[in-house]
């Protein structure tokens, strides 16, 4: 039986930052936006609404646009996480 959960959104307990900017070069390369692992990490804890126009260009169609913005977390993302827990900091 579940008794507990610990969510992490700010990456204090599990360091996530380089997974989430490997989320985001994933959705870019999905959608052909080309982009630097360094220079997204760079941007990750700005929200999206600051990164994505940061790597896609203003050109992109909008529909498009909103495929991205909806999926930054993407599965194997979270599997990454999972399969890295313990790295948790005590």
């Amino acid at each position: 039986m579940l008794k507990a959960v610990i969510f992490d959104i700010d990456g204090t307990l599990i360091d996530s930052v380089d997974l989430h900017a490997q989320s985001w070069l994933e959705t870019f390369k999905r959608f052909g936006v080309q982009a630097r692992f360094a220079d997204v990490r760079r941007h990750i804890g700005e929200g999206a609404d600051r990164l994505i126009p940061a790597f896609v260009p203003a050109e992109m169609p909008r529909d498009i646009r909103k495929q991205i913005e909806g999926s930054p977390c993407s599965d194997p993302t979270l599997s990454n996480v999972r399969h890295r827990r313990h790295q948790v900091r005590r």
